[in-house]
């Protein structure tokens, strides 16, 4: 069984291995260490070819998992269009021809609250859903001129006994490793996860001064089309990794950094993003390593028979 994780941003994906790698936050029992490490990944001084390895590879007992960096795939370019949407779905498809067919995706990067109210800046949201909301649907931005399926709801095929495996873990004990985020964070953090959460993404914005503008319209899109299930999260990518492999199961990994419409005041300028990106980077990591701990135990058990007392 493969599964592909696929972290954003470089510095989303160092944090969170970090936080991967650290025995006195494993879950009892978990003594899984990757057998192929390239974290921390020295950064080129000057662009070169994309780096087309996964991070981390961790050889699980009923699994493998891949953990990948969106980031890494664009070693070769600079400023606007390392976070631009189109330069993205071209480059991401490139982590699945390397091996056979995933048989789980999953996306993991910061994110805003996708509601006013509550504050969960430090905090995880785990979902399967995505709904994309292009930005500058009329080409005003050149550095992202990404087409395709938006404004509607794209659903996962993964199965509720799948999801259940990974996200029934010990939340409770997991937070208890979880680090504080600088900026207005939350008083009681906490781990949600739901079958029918929706990660929304804001496509075709590279200017992080934008979010407060385009965030807003990715919502009320959301909402204008009336849909029957929650919004956990507003990002840029998590939708783009669902649509680089669409024949997987899919799941999402949110880490909350920021309060929805509120980039500026809780994540923007250096070096504050650093102190709100690279804690919550790290709780994303906390989180996938309690998650697939979890599934690995869950796929070791054995089957019981509902009609054979256990003691027999």
């Amino acid at each position: 069984m493969r599964i592909v994780t696929v972290v954003n941003k470089w510095w989303e994906c160092e944090p969170a291995i970090a936080a991967m790698l650290n025995s006195n936050a494993w879950p009892s029992g978990d003594t899984v260490w990757p057998k192929v490490l390239h974290s921390p990944l020295q950064r080129p001084s000057g662009k070169t070819d994309p780096w087309l390895k996964p991070r981390a590879v961790f050889q699980y007992n009923n699994f493998e998992l891949e953990i990948w960096c969106v980031s890494d795939l664009l070693n070769d370019v600079s400023g606007a269009c390392q976070s631009s949407s189109s330069v993205k779905s071209i480059r991401l498809p490139r982590i699945f021809g390397t091996g056979p067919a995933p048989d789980l995706v999953v996306a993991v990067g910061t994110a805003s609250s996708a509601t006013v109210t509550p504050n969960r800046n430090g905090g995880v949201a785990i979902g399967t859903s995505v709904f994309l909301h292009d930005a500058h649907p009329d080409g005003q931005n050149p550095s992202s001129t990404w087409k395709g399926p938006t404004d509607q709801l794209i659903t996962s095929s993964i199965s509720p006994t799948l999801f259940g495996q990974l996200a029934s873990f010990d939340a409770g004990s997991a937070l208890l490793h979880f680090l504080p985020v600088k900026r207005n964070p939350s008083d009681s953090p906490v781990v949600t996860a739901g079958i029918t959460d929706v990660a929304l993404g804001t496509l075709n914005v590279t200017n992080y001064g934008d979010y407060k503008f385009k965030d807003p319209e990715t919502v009320a899109a959301f909402t204008a089309a009336g849909l029957p299930v929650h919004p956990a999260s507003v990002e840029t990518t998590h939708g783009l990794i669902r649509l680089a492999y669409p024949d997987a199961p899919f799941l999402f990994v949110s880490t909350i950094t920021d309060r929805f419409t509120y980039f500026d005041g809780d994540v923007s300028g250096v070096p504050m993003n650093d102190a709100q990106n690279t804690p919550a980077a790290y709780n994303a990591g906390i989180t996938l390593r309690w998650m697939f701990a979890n599934l690995d135990t869950a796929l070791s058990a054995k089957p019981t028979d509902p009609c054979v007392p256990p003691s027999q």
